[in-house]
C-alpha cells in the first residue's frame, strides 16, 4: 500500500491548524505521518497540534539557525518516512479522498510525482472566485520539464504528491531563495522523471485571507529574478534541454513570472500597485504587456 507523509510548515497559525492536521487525518490509513513542523510560534499552535491523539501527528520544532520556508520544508522532509511526500500549508485544507485519488498514479516506477487541481476558499472556508470557468483546461502530463520551465502552474504543493526519495536526493527546496522556489524545485523533479496529472481532481482547498503570505506581502518581477537565474542555470536543467530552447524557455518565464507578479496585485486588491507594477511592464518590458494585461483581467473576474 502506498504510504505518504505530509509535511505541513506553520508559524503563529493557531487559527486554522486543526483544520489542516483534520483535513489530513479523515484521507485514512494511507497517511502515515503529518510532520507539523513549527516555525518559532508564539501563539497556542504548538498547544494544538499536542492535542491530537493519533500518533501520527507529530510536532516537530525548527532547528536553530534555519530561516525561511524552504528550511522549514525541508527539515520535514528530512524526517519523512512515507514513500510519497506532500507540502500542505497550515491554511489550507484537503478535500476528502484527495490522497486516495492522487495514489491512483503513483504505480509506474518513472513518476516522480502526482497532482490534481485546487480551489480557492476564503478564511470562513467558502469557495471564492471563478475556477471553474478554466476547469476543462487541461494541465500537462508526462515528461513536463519544458512546460513547467515556462511557467510554474503548479501553483500550490498541496495539490502533489512528491516521490519522497527522490526529492531528497537533491536537497528538496533551495534555502537561498527567497521567493519562487517552489516552482525551481518542481523544476528539479521534473528534470528527474514524470509527472502525471489527474483531470478533474480537485486535491486542495486553498486559503486566500488578509494575512497569506500572497496577500501580505505582493511580490515583484524582480524579486523572482533570482529564481530565474537558478532554474535556468542547473546542470540538470540545462542537460535536458537544449539551448536555444532553453533561451526560448526562459523568455517565456520572464514573461509569465512578470505577468504573474501583476496579477496577484490585482487579487489582492492593491489597485495601485497593480497599476504601477503594470505600468513599469509597459515601460521596461512592453512585450510583457500582453499576457499582463491577459493574467490581470482574469484575476480581476476572479479566475
Amino acid at each position: 500500500m502506498t504510504s505518504v507523509s505530509i509535511v505541513i510548515p506553520v508559524r503563529n497559525g493557531e487559527r486554522y491548524i486543526l483544520e489542516a492536521i483534520d483535513s489530513v487525518l479523515v484521507q485514512g490509513e494511507i497517511i502515515r505521518e503529518v510532520l507539523v513542523v513549527d516555525d518559532g510560534s508564539t501563539d497556542a499552535t504548538a498547544k494544538k497540534v499536542e492535542g491530537f491523539s493519533d500518533p501520527r501527528v507529530k510536532l516537530l520544532a525548527r532547528p536553530q539557525g534555519r530561516q525561511g520556508v524552504s528550511a522549514v520544508r525541508n527539515f520535514g522532509l528530512s524526517q519523512a518516512r512515507g514513500e510519497w511526500t506532500m507540502f500542505l500549508d497550515a491554511d489550507d485544507r484537503l478535500r476528502p479522498g484527495a490522497v486516495n485519488t492522487l495514489s491512483a498514479g503513483t504505480s509506474p516506477p518513472d513518476v516522480v510525482a502526482v497532482y490534481g487541481d485546487y480551489e480557492r476558499i476564503d478564511e470562513r472556508g467558502q469557495k471564492i472566485g471563478r475556477r471553474n470557468l478554466i476547469r476543462r483546461r487541461e494541465k500537462p502530463d508526462g515528461f513536463i520539464l519544458e512546460t513547467l520551465l515556462g511557467g510554474n502552474f503548479i501553483v500550490n504543493g498541496g495539490i502533489m504528491l512528491v516521490r519522497t526519495r527522490v526529492f531528497q536526493d537533491f536537497g528538496g527546496f533551495d534555502e537561498s531563495l527567497r521567493y519562487a522556489e517552489d516552482w525551481y524545485g518542481w523544476c528539479r523533479l521534473a528534470a528527474a522523471g514524470r509527472f502525471v496529472y489527474l483531470p478533474g481532481c480537485h486535491v486542495l482547498d486553498y486559503r486566500v485571507h488578509a494575512t497569506s503570505v500572497m496577500m501580505n506581502r505582493l511580490l515583484t518581477f524582480r524579486d523572482c529574478e533570482p529564481a530565474i537565474e537558478a532554474v535556468f542555470s542547473d546542470p540538470a536543467i540545462i542537460a535536458a534541454v537544449s539551448p536555444p530552447e532553453l533561451r526560448r524557455l526562459r523568455h517565456r518565464s520572464e514573461n509569465h513570472m512578470n505577468a504573474y507578479t501583476v496579477a496577484q496585485a490585482f487579487r489582492a486588491r492593491r489597485h495601485r500597485e497593480a497599476l504601477s507594477a503594470l505600468a513599469d511592464t509597459f515601460l521596461h518590458r512592453p512585450r510583457q504587456s500582453f499576457r499582463a494585461i491577459a493574467l490581470s483581467a482574469a484575476a480581476l473576474a476572479g479566475i
